[in-house]
């Protein structure tokens, strides 16, 4: 599998939520397990390109 790095420059605010809610927080912020580093999931990508 090859990984691509990307960059995104919002021109509007931007939430790639998990879909997920837990406990008293209703939109949790999708982030990289290892790192805790905010992302934007690729299916999130396709869904907006298409």
């Amino acid at each position: 599998m090859q990984a691509k790095l990307m960059f995104l420059h919002a021109l509007s605010p931007l939430h790639a939520g998990t879909g997920q809610g837990v406990g008293a927080i209703d939109l949790p912020i999708a982030r990289e397990k290892g790192t805790e580093i905010p992302i934007v999931p690729g299916s999130s990508l396709k869904g907006v390109l298409r």
